[in-house]
């Protein structure tokens, strides 16, 4: 029992866990929206796991052929590799659909919202650090600003997103974060929130010329 609770992945998946309970008890989406927004995350999760693996084996073949085990063992650099790819996989996969459906797209955001709330839980009551204090009080604040119908109509998405980003990475202030035991550098982070609202704007814009 103390090895499965010391293990770094059962951590990640408790913490996601409890993260999607609390999204799915308080959200106010429908049954089988919920049920479809899972799905999806399901997915996405699956496709990172398989990504982290073989960015992992591309880098550090050599040492996993002598160590089998370094397979398990992730660089920050695989990590936000993987992250990449799989945020562009998502961003042209569903982006369509996050743009024609706004209010699914918010509750989607509301999940991952709650599961870095939960994961800065976590590691404040593991480490006491003030920094987590800073981003549980920003994750709660990005979780009542994306509850209130009248902000959302006032601000665009996209900016919203991008302010977030800009306030996440002061927050970091050059230390590196850590999601669900993987460790995240601010500039790597940057890069890929960059890219991502990138896509979601340019195919927003297509979606936009189409209807005209």
């Amino acid at each position: 029992m103390r090895y499965l609770t010391s293990n770094l992945f059962f951590t990640a998946i408790v913490i996601m866990g409890i993260g999607t309970l609390i999204w799915y008890l308080f959200t106010d989406s429908p049954k089988t929206e919920r049920h479809s927004i899972l799905s999806v995350v399901t997915d996405l999760i699956f496709y990172f796991i398989l990504t982290l693996l073989g960015v992992n084996v591309v880098f550090h073949l050599n040492e996993i052929i002598e160590t089998p085990y370094r397979i398990l063992l992730f660089s920050s650099n695989v990590v936000s590799i993987a992250t990449l790819i799989v945020a562009i996989y998502s961003a042209l996969s569903y982006g369509n659909k996050l743009w024609e459906n706004p209010k699914k797209a918010v509750s989607a955001a509301q999940l991952f919202l709650f599961m870095g709330l939960v994961n800065h839980i976590y590691y404040y009551l593991l480490y006491r650090n003030f920094q987590s204090i800073l981003f549980i009080g920003f994750f709660i604040l990005l979780l009542f600003l994306t509850s209130s119908d009248s902000i959302l109509k006032k601000i665009d998405p996209l900016l919203l997103i991008s302010i977030s980003s800009a306030i996440h990475f002061l927050l970091m202030n050059n230390q590196p974060v850590i999601y669900f035991n993987f460790t995240f550098y601010a500039v790597p982070l940057l890069i890929i929130l960059f890219v991502f609202v990138c896509l979601l704007y340019v195919l927003r814009r297509k979606q936009q010329s189409k209807q005209n």
